[in-house]
């Protein structure tokens, strides 16, 4: 439990540095990054109580080759516009 709360903790401080220095994404991008990976941390951590750590790695690769799949076939839907960055 102690855990989430540092990564909780640790995304609170990480969006506002993030969203401030300058990057290739929209703020918008940055923040679905964020969130992202802070929720592939979590999730990895609750599958540590269960699972045997090599699977969790496995698991957590393949979750995130599926959503960036995902996430390249609708970037042209999702109109995520790069002259957003200032």
């Amino acid at each position: 439990m102690t855990q989430m709360i540092i990564a909780l903790i640790g995304m609170v401080i990480l969006i506002p540095i993030l969203l401030v220095l300058p990057s290739v994404f929209t703020k918008l991008g940055t923040f679905i990054h964020i969130i992202m990976s802070s929720f592939y941390f979590i999730l990895g951590l609750f599958l540590l109580e269960f699972i045997h750590w090599s699977i969790v790695g496995v698991v957590i690769f393949f979750l995130i080759m599926v959503t960036a799949f995902l996430l390249s076939q609708r970037a042209d839907s999702l109109k995520l516009e790069t002259d957003e960055l200032a």
